[in-house]
């Protein structure tokens, strides 16, 4: 009997970890439904109220974050202009940015003694912060806009900048004018895509929980993600958190088909036509003036977050001065940085194997149904927050108490990075010219080693950008880590957390520099391996 070789057994590696580490939890979080929370969840005010609101903040949240990317995107796809460079990768920035980090931002710029209000209390000479959004509504809706804007303009930009222009071009000649050709030409054609990216933002903002749950400001405030965090961690109520997180998932999971489905009639629609860009006219210098406030929109909370972590109040009450002991208590104490990188790193590689292993199935595999039911699979924790992946691990973790934390968070993390990682890797894996793995067979080269020294190679910056990316996503990633509560294995976000409850900003707002920093390595990283 013949063995299994390289192409059965590789696979493995990424499906196996895939079942055991996520399919297990989410399956074992929903055993815990029942029939009457279930229906509690249907039928009871409250909750329909919370699914109400839910579905509410994500939608008016993917409005406006659609509303302030478009111009960015049109301007970007269209023209070339100095610093378009500068202003591209500034919109790319909140992308990278863990969530708690935009928290915090919004606290230390826009909160009631925030830098803003400090400034406009100045220039008007009253008493009173005159701009009160923080713990509201609009600060919900102000985060996940900083936090989604890139979303809208990166995957706009992607199709719109290489669209070609024979249609628009025709309508001009005829004589319709700029908003009618958009309106009528552009507009339509670009539907897909403006559909693709506003289904992402959905569910980044349906999912959405840190944000929610620092500047909500409360239960009036809250959405499914949060209740779910608070039945199953605050109240000990499985069966309400389990039912939650069916419905959650019965939403996203449909959002989530309508995003694949968009995505595919984006490369179905149009070619792609590298034409040249127009300079901007006599009308640049509204472009320039939106586009450096929409910038400036993004950079001044994370450096009002840096800015922050040098000044403590010299007494209860009393002025800000400079002080580095925000930092000396970093260095004095640093097991949330070391955790944090430890987790990170072993996560962005765990997740970058199972990754690869899941790519070499969905390019060699012999079934073409296996192939494409791999593609939707591998997906699904994209529509699976990590608050419920986190739920699933309490559970185990309750079951298996001695259990180390880091064994728990790895797993966690690295199923988070599976779907960035395969649609990072893919496209590259299945653009590997065919007469490559020809020419090694014919040398005598079988598939373990063709893999190895043929495609590995080939995919290596892809692979670099997988691991850089994974890394960022675990070292900010909160919800998993606060739903499990390993008050013995602090991490960077955690400790964010702990920081602003406690309100020790100058604390929170070093380890935050902290992690901006990584984050920035991190995105100065990919830019670099995309040149």
């Amino acid at each position: 009997m013949r063995k299994p070789g390289f192409r059965t057994l590789f696979p493995l590696v990424g499906f196996v970890p895939f079942v055991l580490l996520f399919a297990v939890p989410v399956l074992l979080v929903l055993s815990f439904v029942r029939p009457q929370s279930l229906a509690l969840v249907f039928t009871s005010e409250y909750y329909l109220r919370l699914i109400g609101f839910t579905l509410f903040q994500a939608l008016l949240s993917t409005l406006v974050s659609l509303l302030a990317g478009l111009p960015a995107a049109y301007l970007l796809s269209n023209y070339n202009f100095r610093g378009k460079r500068f202003f591209s990768t500034v919109f790319s920035v909140p992308f990278v940015l863990p969530s708690i980090l935009v928290v915090l931002g919004f606290v230390i710029f826009y909160g009631n003694s925030g830098y803003l209000n400090s400034f406009l209390m100045a220039v008007t000479g009253t008493s009173e912060p005159p701009l009160r959004i923080l713990y509201r509504f609009p600060a919900v809706i102000a985060a996940h806009v900083f936090y989604n804007f890139p979303v809208i303009v990166s995957v706009l930009t992607g199709h719109w900048s290489v669209m070609p222009r024979d249609c628009e071009e025709s309508a001009a000649v005829e004589g319709a004018g700029p908003l009618q050709v958009f309106l009528k030409v552009t507009l339509p054609r670009l539907l897909p895509s403006v559909a693709g990216a506003c289904a992402l933002v959905f569910l980044y903002c349906f999912t959405s929980f840190a944000i929610i749950l620092v500047l909500g400001g409360g239960p009036g405030l809250s959405t499914i993600e949060v209740e779910i965090y608070r039945k199953a961690r605050l109240e000990l109520d499985s069966g309400a958190a389990a039912s939650l997180s069916l419905v959650s998932l019965l939403f996203v999971t449909l959002v989530l088909k309508l995003h694949l489905k968009a995505e595919r009639s984006v490369h179905e629609t149009d070619g792609t036509s590298y034409h040249s860009m127009k300079k901007l006219g006599r009308k640049s210098i509204h472009a320039y003036v939106f586009l450096s406030l929409a910038a400036l929109a993004l950079l001044l909370p994370m450096a009002s977050v840096a800015f922050r972590s040098f000044f403590s109040a010299a007494s209860r009450g009393g002025k800000t001065v400079f002080s580095l002991k925000a930092y000396s208590a970093l260095l004095k104490n640093p097991s949330a940085i070391i955790n944090s990188v430890v987790t990170a790193l072993a996560a962005s590689a765990a997740g970058t194997v199972c990754a690869l292993a899941v790519c070499y199935y969905i390019v060699n595999g012999r079934s073409g149904a296996g192939r494409r039911l791999a593609s939707f699979a591998v997906l699904l924790p994209l529509a699976v927050s990590s608050i419920i992946l986190g739920l699933g691990y309490f559970m185990i973790s309750s079951f298996f108490r001695s259990i180390p934390p880091l064994l728990i968070l790895v797993p966690v993390h690295s199923v988070i990075i599976m779907p960035f990682a395969v649609r990072t890797i893919l496209p590259v894996y299945r653009i590997i010219p065919v007469s490559l793995t020809e020419e090694a067979r014919t040398m005598g080269a079988g598939d373990l080693k063709t893999f190895v020294f043929v495609h590995i190679p080939f995919m290596g910056r892809a692979v670099a950008i997988s691991l850089a990316f994974g890394f960022t996503i675990s070292i900010g990633e909160l919800n998993s880590a606060v739903l499990l509560g390993f008050s013995s294995f602090p991490t960077i976000p955690t400790q964010i957390y702990a920081l602003i409850n406690s309100y020790n900003y100058q604390g929170a707002c070093a380890m935050g520099t902290l992690l901006i920093a990584i984050c920035f390595i991190a995105l100065s990283f990919r830019a670099d391996d995309q040149s």
